[in-house]
């Protein structure tokens, strides 16, 4: 059954915008989360723990089996790295999970916030919110994103068994690639899906509806502090590759998944930098400038009207320039007052950590060493 129908089912069902948009919505073109969440009904715990169990055993035995490297008696440091590696997907596989759920979160917590304004393009049929929204899930659940993602674990498979030779036979090391690369192709490729079409679809948002930022909102990012969800995903994602880079680079020093990985953290990066702060900050200062316009008019109109009245009596010279300082202080404290980063204080100091993250990561074996030397 195609997944468009159920969701275009529920939308239509929402058209009075009151009520929250699902996380349901937002995977129903991901086969994998349909049976994990609705056949199986697994709750968060069990499918952390489980991918957690399946990922280390799968590890282990890829290592031991098809690919050993690892030195015969097995060290301390081999069993951290195969840890690290577990924990990396396991974090990636966490974040595939809840990101539906933020998603929904983002768009509803939009709309209740009041943020959303009316649309911009006047000549063209007028687009509602809800329907605009509609059209970001219809291209989340797109079933050729399944092809694609067939497609690219066919050119991997295919790059593995050319640039990879192995005296392992085919048969296993095809084994091998299912049990191993076509999970963790599947869930990092739905996760970058998913976070590039989220920033495509909010810069869409700002692009096509006016934005009515609130200077005096609880959430101190002027009603926009939703899209905080963005960092977090690419913290996540941030640590997640740099842990298997970590240990990657100790296992396989010259393995060509390295440059995949590095590609991930990349996109990771620019999708934080421009879906959490250039498009905000950019609608923001749009914002503040459409609000301050009237102000900057009544200040120039003032100033011309004023002018005649420098040759006249004091009392005029004197009200001019008192209703001057009054436009004056009024278009500081608007500008002064008015956010133009979807960011806080505290958020400043976890994004300094997030930029040296990595840096702090590499310092692990180091500091491995040095406790474990004898």
């Amino acid at each position: 059954m195609d997944a468009e129908v159920p969701v275009q089912q529920e939308l239509e069902a929402r058209e009075d915008g009151a009520t929250p948009f699902s996380a349901r919505s937002f995977y129903q073109g991901d086969p994998l989360l349909v049976l994990l969440k609705e056949r199986w009904r697994l709750n968060l715990v069990w499918m952390v723990g489980g991918v957690f169990v399946l990922a280390e055993l799968v590890l282990l035995s890829y290592i031991t089996i098809f690919r050993w490297q690892l030195r015969p008696d097995g060290t301390v440091r081999d069993a951290l790295d195969l840890l690290l590696l577990g924990i990396a997907f396991t974090l990636i596989f966490l974040i595939y999970v809840l990101l539906p759920s933020g998603m929904a979160e983002i768009f509803t917590t939009l709309r209740a916030n009041g943020v959303i304004g009316g649309y911009r393009q006047v000549r063209s049929a007028s687009l509602s919110y809800e329907h605009f929204v509609e059209q970001v899930i219809l291209w989340v659940n797109r079933r050729w994103w399944l092809g694609t993602i067939a497609i690219l674990n066919l050119l991997v498979l295919l790059a593995t068994l050319v640039l990879q030779p192995s005296d392992v036979p085919l048969f296993w090391q095809f084994v091998a690639f299912l049990l191993g690369y076509v999970p963790l192709l599947y869930v990092l490729s739905f996760v970058l899906l998913r976070v590039i079409l989220l920033i495509v679809g909010i810069n869409r948002l700002f692009v096509l509806f006016t934005m009515q930022v609130k200077p005096l909102h609880a959430d101190g990012s002027g009603g926009l502090g939703s899209l905080g969800l963005i960092l977090w995903v690419n913290v996540g994602m941030i640590v997640a590759i740099s842990l298997a880079v970590l240990a990657e680079t100790q296992l396989f020093p010259y393995d060509p998944d390295l440059e995949l990985m590095i590609a991930v953290y990349s996109v990771s990066v620019v999708a934080l930098v421009i879906g959490w702060l250039v498009l905000p900050h950019r609608v923001m200062l749009q914002a503040r400038t459409e609000l301050l316009q009237p102000l900057t008019q009544e200040y120039e109109r003032a100033i011309r009207e004023t002018m005649p009245s420098i040759r006249g009596d004091t009392a005029a010279i004197v009200a001019g320039t008192e209703r001057l300082a009054a436009l004056q202080k009024r278009y500081e404290q608007v500008r002064e007052s008015f956010p133009t980063w979807p960011i806080e204080l505290v958020q400043m100091r976890g994004l300094a950590v997030v930029l040296i993250l990595p840096v702090l990561i590499s310092l692990l074996p180091a500091l491995f060493d040095v406790f474990t030397k004898k």
